[in-house]
């Protein structure tokens, strides 16, 4: 007899306050309070919550400083934003200690940048500290 057991730690996000604020970025009332919060999840469905996670403001009309950041990142090459993604991605998911890790990101043609850094929630984005640039490409 076989049993398959389909299990994880998924995130669910939550809109805590329906009432429309300001929008640091763009200035225009359309921003709501957020949490994404981590769950127990058996075969996709949330059963327990596990992590809870940290409220932060999310506008629905404008995503400006995520594209800023990102085109920001980028600068440095795409492998740099996508180690940058993937550490604050994983931070996210509470699998990481606060100690300092090395990401490894890439394009579709492979992996071609290592950085050594501090890594940080989304919410706390601006904590993050870049130490050490281990590889990057030349000409991207």
């Amino acid at each position: 007899m076989f049993f398959f057991f389909i299990g994880g730690i998924q995130p669910k996000t939550v809109t805590l306050d329906r009432q429309a604020r300001t929008c640091p970025a763009c200035g225009l009332a359309g921003a709501y309070t957020r949490r994404t919060d981590h769950y127990l999840s058996l075969f996709f469905i949330p059963l327990v919550r596990v992590k809870k996670g940290e409220p932060y403001l999310y506008c629905q009309r404008c995503i400006y400083p995520a594209l800023l950041i990102a085109d920001t990142l980028r600068l440095f090459g795409q492998g740099t934003k996508v180690a940058v993604e993937i550490s604050i991605m994983a931070a996210d998911a509470g699998t990481l200690t606060g100690d300092d890790i090395v990401a490894i990101g890439g394009t579709a043609r492979g992996a071609d940048t290592a950085l050594v850094l501090k890594p940080a929630n989304q919410s706390d984005l601006f904590s993050m500290r870049i130490r050490e640039v281990i590889c990057k490409p030349r000409k991207f």
